[in-house]
C-alpha cells in the first residue's frame, strides 16, 4: 500500500516574513505547501494546479492574503468561484474593510483572519477544512 501524500495548500502572500512563516508552520503539521508572492503568481497556480486539473484537483485548500499586488485574493475567489472551483480558501487580511469581508463571505470564503492573529488560529481553520489522515499528525 502506497503512502498517502499530504495535503497540498496553496499559499499566497506579499509579506515574505509572514508567508515564510506561514509556510513552515504549515509543513511542520504535515501538509504540503506552494507558496505564492503575489496575486497574479496565486491566480496562476490556482489555473494550473487546480482548474486545468479536472476532476482531480492536486490542492485541497488556498490561503490568500487580500491585498496583494497584480490582483487581490478576492479576485482570485471570484475566479475561482466564476469557473466553478470547490476548493475551500481562507483570507487573511490586515485591513478588515466591512464592506470587503462582506463580499469574500458571499464569494465563500471559508474562514477569513485578520492580522495579526496566532498560529494556533490558521491551524484551527486549516484543521476543520482539510483534516490530516490519520496517524499523520505531528
Amino acid at each position: 500500500m502506497s503512502p498517502v501524500p499530504p495535503p497540498s495548500i496553496l499559499l499566497a502572500d506579499d509579506d515574505d516574513e509572514l508567508r515564510e512563516t506561514l509556510a513552515l508552520a504549515l509543513r511542520a503539521a504535515g501538509y504540503a505547501v506552494v507558496e505564492a508572492k503575489t496575486g497574479l503568481q496565486l491566480a496562476a497556480l490556482v489555473r494550473r494546479r487546480i482548474v486545468e486539473c479536472g476532476s482531480c484537483p492536486e490542492v485541497q485548500l488556498v490561503i490568500s492574503d487580500i491585498q496583494m499586488p497584480g490582483c487581490s485574493g478576492l479576485d482570485v475567489l471570484h475566479v475561482m468561484r466564476e469557473v466553478g472551483v470547490a476548493v475551500p480558501v481562507v483570507l487573511i487580511t490586515g485591513f478588515p474593510d466591512p464592506g470587503v469581508l462582506a463580499e469574500a463571505r458571499r464569494l465563500g470564503a471559508r474562514a477569513i483572519l485578520e492580522k495579526p492573529f496566532e498560529l494556533d488560529d490558521l491551524g484551527a481553520a486549516v484543521g476543520a477544512l482539510v483534516p490530516l489522515a490519520a496517524g499523520r499528525n505531528p
